[in-house]
């Protein structure tokens, strides 16, 4: 197995890397705007904080999405990685590329213990819903959540 490097440190000439990121964010399946071309994009964190886009096409979608849980851990291998077209979709400024899933990319499974709780770090403090009026006469800053 390769030794595990963290997502910056792979580029689209990097070859033979693996690197440990927790699934922090799973889109719904979209379709191309010019083209009927179907994509899942999502978010994977490494232990540096450094985000990066995943995406699987077509064919690829069903069994990367049942293989993929959010907030689980795994050692991914081999994706195929670009440059990102256009820097306004980019989830991290330090990490100019997106990474391709298909079925050819090797996704291990990791064990929770050896890694960080990304569940912890991604839940939002909230304020509950019968103080918002009092959080709004003390100009307090809020996060809402809805359904």
């Amino acid at each position: 197995m390769a030794s595990e490097v963290p997502i910056v440190e792979v580029k689209p000439n990097t070859r033979g890397w693996t690197c440990r990121v927790t699934l922090i964010e799973k889109q719904n399946v979209r379709t191309a705007k010019r083209s009927p071309l179907k994509f899942m994009p999502m978010i994977l964190q490494d232990s540096t904080g450094t985000k990066v886009q995943a995406t699987a096409f077509q064919g690829d979608i069903e069994g990367i999405d049942q293989r993929l849980t959010l907030y689980s851990t795994y050692l991914v291998s081999d994706a195929y990685v670009k440059t990102i077209a256009d820097m306004r979709f980019n989830v991290d400024d330090t990490y100019p590329y997106v990474w391709s899933l298909n079925r050819r990319t090797l996704i291990q499974d990791v064990d929770i213990s050896e890694g960080p709780n990304y569940r912890k770090i991604a839940e939002a403090e909230t304020t509950p819903f019968g103080d918002i009026f009092t959080s709004f006469l003390h100009d307090t800053r809020i996060n809402i959540l809805a359904a």
